[in-house]
């Protein structure tokens, strides 16, 4: 998978690179080859991951770079310093990645979709997996669930939101219970992030 990454980034075909966001949230790579901290979460719409080179981007011993795993986002040649970061904008999913040039350099960043502003909060659950903003995918699928399974409600969908139970499908939406929800982004048929963290809805 990271050998076809590789080449992917090679040719120039997948760099995404947008300003930082004044609600990034900021992770360093540090002078010992790792991701600091390996591993952070928002929910979608709280703001952008923003990578600095070094401490407000100084120039690090060794050169670096910010690759998913799956191609969704890459900040492109591994270089030594990067003041002005690389920032990604992300739909629901979650994004393993890592640098090209060092083996154990990794990390991972996760959105989690939301219920939309118009919710009512009976009936029908409105829900958000993707924004304007968002720069990690051209197609989304999205679960859910009931019981112990997940199942499909929307495969390789073009919008960025829904509503479940509306006309009772997929199912009727209850009070009184819980229905859980989780999101991937795609780019392309073969491209997609790992499952976003799951969001719980109580009606």
């Amino acid at each position: 998978m990271r050998r076809r990454v590789i080449a992917f980034i090679a040719v120039g075909l997948a760099v995404v690179a947008v300003p930082a966001s004044a609600s990034a949230f900021t992770i360093t790579l540090t002078n010992d080859n790792t991701y600091s901290p390996p591993s952070a979460g928002l929910d979608l719409g709280d703001g952008s991951f923003d990578w600095q080179w070094g401490p407000g981007g100084a120039g690090l011993l060794d050169l670096h770079n910010v690759v998913s795993d799956d191609s969704l986002f890459t900040s492109g040649t591994p270089v030594a310093s990067r003041p002005g970061g690389f920032s990604v904008t992300a739909s629901a999913g979650t994004f393993p990645y890592f640098c090209v040039l060092h083996l154990g350099m990794e990390g991972v960043v996760s959105v989690t979709p939301v219920v939309a502003p118009t919710d009512t909060g009976r009936g029908p659950i409105r829900l958000n997996w993707a924004s304007p903003d968002t720069t990690t995918g051209d197609s989304y699928d999205v679960r859910y669930r009931t019981g112990k399974e997940w199942k499909k409600w929307r495969s390789d969908t073009g919008k960025s939101s829904g509503v479940f139970g509306k006309r009772r499908k997929p199912v009727k939406v209850k009070a009184g219970r819980s229905y859980q929800f989780r999101a991937r982004s795609r780019l392309g048929k073969k491209h997609h992030s790992d499952w976003s963290p799951t969001l719980t809805v109580e009606r």
